[in-house]
């Protein structure tokens, strides 16, 4: 794989990034759960990073609230 390729996969929007936009509050309810548990998830398996971005998300979706 060459740099160009290993850049456009890094730059790619993690998939627990939402739109919240137009949910419902059970819905929001319902994701915020979800991003909880992979939160979790992603602390047990060592991948702090992850688990953080996956707070900050967490943290918009409450203060959208």
């Amino acid at each position: 794989r060459n740099i160009i390729e290993a850049t456009q996969v890094a730059e790619k929007a993690p998939e627990y990034i939402v739109d919240a936009g137009e949910m419902t509050e059970k819905q929001r309810a319902s994701t915020i759960k979800q991003l909880e548990k992979a939160m979790q998830q992603a602390a047990k398996d060592l991948q702090f990073e992850k688990a953080a971005q996956i707070r900050d998300e967490l943290l918009r979706l409450k203060q959208e609230q």
